[in-house]
């Protein structure tokens, strides 16, 4: 089986954080965020993937190359102009020649794949929509089905008096490749907002699946820092990472001074430089090659790399993008 990861959007609810590195390319946990769906596709054994690419393209092949070093072979499908979600995958038609997976490129998860699979075939849908529970569903798009799975009502993200369910769409799909002969010639179009409405108003086979397991999107900047909340409660850390302390890890050449306090979760690149006297509180991350100067606080807070943070100074719940210079607490 095949798989595309859509990687072409421009990111604007992350902004400022992505002004200048492609949504694909922003760390979670000190790693980029596709990385995560690469790993989640080939761990069920899927290692041909398309990717979609249109805003900052160059960075996102520079980095992933061909895939090699991921155990993957990735084949890249550049758009020239947004097509949307569904335009992005029928742009990459011609390498989809049987039931592929569908995944965006700012989602972790840790979803059973095989399960959803099998829910597919044996449904002998057209598509299968993985759905995921969400107490809070306004940002994402809802989803009722049938006794059977079958999808018979969709809401684009809803207000409080549209909620008619906790189910929301995760922005996975398993599909079959006739799914293209319901897709216009001329994009762009998304798969939530045409595609589906379309084919179950026709009433074609199109299924949600309640898929369990961990599942977040970091479309926006509260759910980025929700989730290294998240994946540091559950020790999701990699094993590229020494755990020195309880719950606190580090990467390879760091250096840190005495008296400094560490108080995990917390997560520390390579090449760290932490001074004296300085404290790094609970849901800290701090990139490779960082320095974190004496006396300085850090609480809360995601780090990028080749940050300078100065004596004294504070942060709190903050994210430092990458070659900044926090100055100091005068």
């Amino acid at each position: 089986m095949k798989a595309v990861i859509m990687a072409g959007g421009r990111g604007t609810r992350l902004r400022p954080l992505t002004c200048h590195v492609p949504k694909p390319i922003v760390p979670i946990m000190n790693k980029p965020v596709m990385e995560y769906s690469i790993e989640w596709l080939k761990h069920h054994g899927i290692t041909d993937i398309a990717v979609t690419v249109q805003y900052l393209s160059d960075e996102i092949i520079e980095y992933f190359g061909d895939g090699r070093r991921f155990g993957v072979h990735l084949h890249y499908f550049e758009e020239t102009t947004p097509l949307g979600t569904a335009g992005s995958v029928k742009h990459a038609q011609s390498f989809l020649d049987d039931t592929f997976v569908v995944i965006s490129a700012d989602t972790l998860t840790t979803i059973h794949l095989q399960q959803a699979i099998n829910f597919h075939f044996s449904k002998q849908a057209l598509v299968t929509v993985l759905m995921h529970h969400e107490a809070t569903p306004l940002s994402y798009g809802g989803i009722v089905t049938d006794r059977n799975g079958k999808v018979i009502h969709f809401v684009e993200k809803p207000k409080w008096n549209e909620v008619c369910s906790d189910l929301v769409n995760t922005g996975i799909y398993i599909c079959d490749p006739a799914i293209f002969n319901y897709m216009p010639e001329h994009p762009p179009y998304d798969f939530s907002q045409h595609i589906f409405s379309h084919l179950i108003q026709q009433e074609y086979p199109i299924y949600g699946y309640e898929a369990d397991g961990y599942w977040s999107d970091i479309g926006i900047i509260e759910q980025y820092h929700q989730t290294h909340v998240d994946l540091l409660n559950q020790r999701l850390v990699s094993s590229h990472y020494k755990e020195i302390a309880p719950d606190v890890w580090i990467g390879e050449r760091v250096n840190i001074a005495q008296e400094v306090k560490l108080e995990g979760p917390i997560l520390i690149g390579d090449d760290v430089r932490i001074d004296a006297y300085a404290t790094l509180g609970p849901y800290t991350v701090v990139g490779s090659r960082s320095v974190i100067s004496k006396y300085a606080s850090l609480k809360r807070s995601i780090v990028w790399s080749n940050v300078y943070i100065d004596e004294h100074s504070e942060l709190r719940g903050a994210v430092v993008a990458n070659d900044v210079y926090i100055g100091k607490k005068k």
